[in-house]
């Protein structure tokens, strides 16, 4: 029992000695570029000896701040009868081209407990200094800036000056983005030794718009509603007695131009502003189209006991602003006050319009009721007169009577009688030779013909060989 108490005194008394510090000293890694400027976000590291319960060795890491400085605090705890190491290591990791430096220390107690440690890298560094401001020249604190090039990428926010700060590779092309509210600035630059940059929202767009209203015969229109829209933005102004209507202060180059009248939008378009004061005219038709009456023609197509009737209608519509061929122009008639029924009209020319109706199978007289609607291209609606009339019986064309067919001639192969004398003397000659004569007569040529045969092959024989002796004689 007073073996253990002896041993516990023992611990106690040694404990202070195991966990103070056989020697210390502040370690500062500083890290430049090798024109002096500050390396930041470098990764330092330090190995040393620890012994602190038997931990023989420990690596401390940190990253260099705006200064380029990294700082340790490192502490060996190692009791006198382990042996103490004074040596420690040192290194680096660049953050742009990731080169490691490593160094070797050694515990200096004439340094009085503070170690600098530089490191130098080979590169070249520039510093670039963004300005935010806003569209009239005030700085914007707490606007976010990024820069990011091949090697940095880094976000930051401006200080109350609207600036920030960033530092990468000499040479480098960065891009640049500051955001504030709704405005995005980009810019792309090549960065130099010192850099300083401004990037500024464009000023503020105050346009006056003045927009003049008029009917189709010229007539400025009072009461029309003018509306301009864009995201964010919405005004409206009714007209006067003069037509006009003035906005002041649009912050828009780009917007929505409407007018109304009667609650009935008759007019809208894009507008691109591309001076401060923009005058525009608006003319609004606003009459509707002229129509006349509809005139018809019956004609009866059919046959005898089986009437069919075609009627042709034609009307004629005038409109100030709209062309004959946009005009919409309709039929409406009624066969002996049945229902009405809609027929679509065509453009026959000029201010002509002009449709057909077929009723098979109809017995006159009938009576026939019709009028014409016409709608222009804004939607006004004219119409025409109502027109009654009756349509009489009237006959189908005559059926022709057929044409007989002719009778076929025979065709004679007589021999004219002129021919027949001409002839005679041969048909005579021809009759007088007998059928022994023909046999004789046959033999004559047969011989004839096979004498000239010889004679043309036996010369061509001789022809022929006296050719080839030809060829072989030298």
């Amino acid at each position: 029992m007073r073996n253990v108490i002896a041993i516990l005194l023992l611990f106690s008394l040694l404990s202070p000695a195991l966990y103070a510090c056989t020697w210390a000293e502040r370690v500062d890694v500083t890290v430049r570029s090798i024109n002096s400027v500050p390396v930041e976000g470098a990764k330092a590291t330090v190995t040393y000896q620890r012994n602190t319960v038997n931990v023989t060795d420990t690596t401390e890491t940190a990253y260099s701040d705006g200064n380029g400085v990294a700082s340790f605090n490192i502490c060996d705890s190692a009791p006198f009868y382990l042996g103490i190491v004074y040596d420690y290591n040192v290194s680096v990791t660049d953050p742009y081209l990731h080169q490691v430096q490593r160094q070797q220390q050694t515990f200096d107690v004439s340094r009085g407990g503070r170690n600098v440690v530089y490191f130098t890298y080979d590169y070249s560094l520039g510093n670039l200094t963004v300005y935010v401001k806003d569209g009239v020249n005030n700085s914007i604190e707490g606007a976010a800036v990024r820069v990011k090039g091949p090697h940095i990428s880094v976000n930051r926010t401006t200080n109350a000056s609207g600036a920030a700060w960033f530092i990468t590779l000499l040479g480098d092309t960065v891009d640049v983005q500051a955001s504030f509210g709704d405005v995005v600035l980009n810019k792309r630059l090549q960065v130099q030794d010192a850099t300083i940059i401004t990037m500024a929202a464009p000023p503020p767009i105050s346009n006056q718009v003045q927009v003049k209203v008029e009917d189709d015969l010229g007539k400025p229109v009072q009461g029309a509603s003018v509306g301009l829209f864009a995201r964010g933005y919405n005004a409206t102004i009714i007209t006067g007695a003069s037509g006009d209507a003035t906005f002041t202060g649009v912050p828009f180059n780009q917007l929505n131009l409407t007018v109304g009248v009667n609650n009935v939008t008759r007019y809208l378009r894009d507008l691109k502003l591309v001076r401060k004061d923009t005058q525009t005219r608006v003319v609004l038709d606003l009459h509707s189209p002229n129509v006349s009456a509809v005139t018809m023609n019956a004609s009866n197509i059919g046959t005898a006991g089986r009437d069919h009737y075609i009627l042709a209608f034609e009307t004629q519509v005038d409109d100030r602003v709209t062309s004959s061929e946009a005009l919409n122009v309709t039929l409406y008639y009624s066969v002996d006050q049945g229902p009405v029924i809609p027929a679509q009209m065509a453009p026959a020319g000029g201010k002509r319009f002009a449709a057909n109706v077929d009723l098979p199978n109809i017995a006159a007289p009938f009576g026939v009721a019709c009028y014409a609607q016409a709608i222009d291209g804004t939607g006004n609606i004219g119409y025409g007169a109502n027109s009654t009339s009756t349509v009489g019986y009237i006959p189908p064309p005559a059926t022709p009577t057929p044409s007989p067919t002719p009778t076929p001639k025979p065709i004679s192969l007589d021999i004219p009688p002129e021919v027949k004398g001409l002839l005679a003397p041969l048909e005579a000659f021809l009759s007088s030779v007998t059928d022994y004569m023909w046999v004789l007569i046959f033999l004559v040529l047969v011989i004839l013909g096979g004498t000239v045969f010889v004679f043309v092959s036996v010369n061509a024989f001789f022809y022929m060989n006296k050719v080839k002796k030809a060829r072989k004689a030298p």
